[in-house]
């Protein structure tokens, strides 16, 4: 199950039991980040610094957000889920890594 919005992508994977009411899920959230660093790289740098921020945005499809993604785990019943995080947004170092390594 995915959902894509414009402020982010989340997309749901597992198992969930109808008859049991329980679940076993991986939820991983992708903010989209690209357009807002743009608009404020224009307002705190320059024109020029914005649109090359977009540009490589939207060329390398959000290396931003996938940097600072969140994944989770949720297990248990429904009534009473347990919500467990896998992993965080990167330092800045493993970001900066991580889109390095993209392109």
């Amino acid at each position: 199950f995915q959902i894509s919005g414009p402020s982010a992508f989340v997309s749901l994977s597992g198992e969930a039991s109808l008859p049991q009411e329980t679940q076993n899920l991986t939820l991983r959230v992708v903010p989209e980040v690209g357009e807002g660093m743009a608009l404020a790289a224009t307002l705190l740098g320059t024109p020029v610094l914005g649109l090359s921020t977009l540009l490589v945005s939207k060329l390398l499809k959000n290396p931003f957000g996938k940097a600072v993604a969140y994944e989770y785990q949720v297990t248990g019943s429904w009534d009473n889920p347990v919500v467990t995080r896998l992993s965080a947004p990167a330092t800045p170092a493993k970001a900066a890594a991580a889109t390095e390594a993209q392109k």
